[in-house]
């Protein structure tokens, strides 16, 4: 808790939806490959729909996230937690 912020929260609310829109993409598309051994067995249907369902939710979440955030970029300076121009 005391550490200081990694890269990732220093990205913008695109970047971060782009980023983990291809981490998704890539987990789906990571399912075709072949499997070793006992799972060479199990039976995945490869649907297009899961990817554009995939990036549906990860394009709710960027607009979502950009409306809780205000339009905000980030800046370590100012959190949620000491921004003094928010009144509790």
């Amino acid at each position: 808790m005391l550490s200081s912020p990694g890269r990732l929260s220093r990205l913008t609310v695109a970047r971060t939806a782009i980023l983990v829109g291809a981490v998704s993409v890539g987990l789906e598309l990571v399912q075709l490959l072949p499997r070793p051994g006992i799972l060479h067995r199990v039976r995945y249907t490869f649907d297009v729909l899961d990817l554009l369902a995939t990036l549906a939710a990860v394009g709710v979440s960027f607009v979502v996230a950009k409306v809780v955030l205000g339009g905000r970029g980030p800046n370590p300076s100012r959190s949620l937690l000491n921004d003094q121009s928010r009144t509790v």
